[in-house]
């Protein structure tokens, strides 16, 4: 009973602290149902192309549902994504190429690396992406929440971004609809008293 006393008192905090960040409207905890079938709608979504490039895996969403507990939020332009690459492109096991944020292209270039947008590629494995296409795939990392891992009891905080089935899946959730307005999955375990 205290555990589940100790993980309320938590949650409460948290979802708290996660209101008052710009960007996000509305949070709400996702039932063992629904974080079952936001896991079904990214596992049919990674079976197709992701962000129109080629298949891929979740893993952030993948980890955040994996996580103790687990909540959903809207979010709205203003909302801003931690500063890390979210995107890495990964060849039988290697990494390729990865989004940059926040970098100097100029540097990634002198590193090795082929340019394009915010996304960068080893200039060395570019033959190994042509020849082996179809072993490569996408990865969507999770990415920490600095803000939450402040908060007493919380430990392994990390967000996700739902694939556009699971947003358009949440956004019912919420009823909510509107342009500009996303989701994420925000996933940590508790640290027991």
């Amino acid at each position: 009973m205290l555990v589940n006393v100790v993980a309320e008192n938590v949650l409460e905090a948290c979802i708290e602290t996660l209101q008052r960040v710009p960007g996000i409207r509305a949070v709400r905890v996702l039932s063992d149902e629904e974080r079952g079938r936001v896991l079904e709608l990214e596992m049919k979504a990674e079976r197709k192309v992701l962000m129109g490039l080629m298949p891929g895996i979740n893993v952030g969403v993948r980890e955040a549902l994996s996580k103790k507990i687990v909540v959903a939020a809207i979010t709205d332009m203003e909302f801003k994504w931690p500063d890390a690459p979210c995107v890495r492109l990964v060849c039988e096991g290697e990494e390729i190429g990865l989004e940059f944020k926040g970098g100097d292209p100029e540097e990634m270039r002198r590193k090795g690396y082929i340019v394009v947008g915010s996304f960068a590629i080893k200039k060395d494995k570019v033959r190994l992406l042509k020849e082996k296409r179809e072993k490569c795939l996408l990865e969507l990392l999770p990415l920490e929440l600095p803000l939450l891992e402040g908060v007493k009891g919380v430990k392994r905080a990390v967000i996700g971004s739902p694939s556009p089935p699971a947003d358009e899946y949440l956004k019912k959730l919420f009823n909510v609809w509107g342009e500009g307005l996303g989701t994420i999955i925000v996933g940590f375990d508790v640290e027991q008293a």
